[in-house]
């Protein structure tokens, strides 16, 4: 009796065993658990073997869940019966059933959700082991239901129909749920995901008439202006015509370069692409490449517009704050001369002139110019600070946006 009572016992145990791991398993973050296993942790590395084909799990899982049913199941009816004297069919499903449904179903999968990756990872070596015990039972099984998968034709005959055959369905769908708050967002990225490869380069370049660009002819210290009239990361290049774009300089090309060099000395070659390209094969382009910027040229060879991909990412996601059009500059005009931006942190400062500001009350540039003057600062201001002179090159109603500092 008390020998029946512990092998149920058990039995239950390894059902609730199987029902867990199994949600644990399809839930685990994989990303956390392809760098585990990259790092060579041998759990991670076995739990990504069970889970490369779903077969290998669920087989696993199926088998060992359903053999536990069945055999508490005769048990249960077995044991009772011996203590009530005759079958008590009823009664030993009502036991069976309660007991299975909390310990063994609903604990066991809400522990394996809450704590997916750890219950991963504890339980994937047993979990191996009863994949290969089950191996010869679960390949029987694997085979039968493929032959049942072919036979019926899953994807074809609309047994499980697709929910969306069309983009157009999915995109409706989606549209739909913009109205419940819950994920307006989500659902929004996705709506706009879908539109991606639709859209045309015209949509997100800017045109050939609203470039701003320096000809080949000038020298560095034309860059310094340029920057500090369109703060722009980069600058493109033409020869002689503003259609022949021959070159693009970023802000980082400027850096320890001479100021009388030229223009072709430190540009680097512009990526062009055709003007009828697709946004989401230019994207894919872009980042395999690593380039930030393009051109778009017509079929005579002629640029038409540019962008960079930024231009890109914002038409699904909105507007991007990044260091685009914002980023920190620092420059080197001439010797103790620097043109630096009003976001730069003043331990680069600090770092760059070997001063020592004390930054209890603020961060950045902008930040010290405001501590300062008690204001927010306006082009031509200035401040003496530990023999360098800080003038306000260009400011808006908010802040400093760009600073020439010059040593006394």
């Amino acid at each position: 009796m008390v020998s029946d009572i512990i092998i149920i016992t058990a039995l239950l145990l390894f059902w609730a065993f199987f029902a867990g791991t199994e949600t644990a398993f399809i839930s685990a973050n994989r990303f956390k658990l392809n760098n585990l296993r990259k790092r060579g942790k041998k759990s991670a590395v076995i739990a990504f073997y069970l889970l490369e084909k779903p077969d290998r799990l669920l087989t696993t899982t199926l088998v060992g869940t359903n053999f536990c049913l069945v055999t508490a199941a005769n048990m249960t009816a077995l044991t009772l019966s011996r203590i009530m004297g005759k079958p008590v069919p009823l009664l030993s499903i009502m036991i069976l059933t309660l007991t299975s449904i909390v310990f063994c179903e609903i604990v066991p999968k809400n522990i394996g959700i809450r704590n997916s990756l750890r219950v991963t990872l504890l339980f994937s070596y047993p979990l191996y082991i009863f994949y290969f015990i089950f191996y010869p039972v679960g390949k029987i099984f694997s085979f039968v239901s493929q032959i049942l998968i072919r036979i019926v034709d899953v994807t074809h005959t609309g047994f499980i129909p697709h929910l969306f055959s069309k983009k157009d369905d999915l995109k409706i769908f989606l549209t739909s749920q913009l109205k419940r708050s819950a994920i307006k967002g989500e659902s929004r990225y996705f709506v706009e995901t879908l539109d991606f490869g639709e859209k045309r380069l015209s949509d997100i370049m800017v045109p050939l008439v609203e470039i701003h660009a320096l000809s080949i002819l000038e020298r560095i210290e034309a860059c310094f202006e340029f920057v500090r009239q369109y703060q722009k990361y980069y600058i493109p290049v033409y020869e002689k015509r503003i259609y022949n774009i021959v070159g693009i300089i970023y802000i980082n090309d400027l850096f320890g370069a001479d100021k009388n060099c030229k223009l072709q000395d430190v540009m680097r070659e512009p990526f062009y692409v055709p003007e009828n390209k697709k946004i989401n094969e230019l994207y894919r382009e872009l980042y395999e490449r690593d380039v930030s910027v393009f051109f778009a040229v017509d079929e005579f060879g002629g640029v038409t517009g540019m962008g960079t991909i930024y231009d890109i990412g914002e038409e699904v996601i909105g507007e991007i704050n990044v260091a685009s059009e914002k980023q920190s500059i620092f420059i080197t005009v001439k010797e103790n001369e620097f043109l630096c931006s009003g976001d730069l942190e003043i331990d680069d400062i600090n770092h760059r002139l070997s001063i020592d500001i004390i930054t209890e009350d603020f961060t950045t540039l902008n930040g010290l110019m405001i501590n300062r003057l008690g204001r927010i600062p306006s082009k031509g201001d200035s401040i003496e600070v530990q023999g360098y002179r800080f003038i306000v090159e260009k400011s808006s109603k908010k802040r400093t946006e760009l600073i020439r500092i010059r040593k006394e």
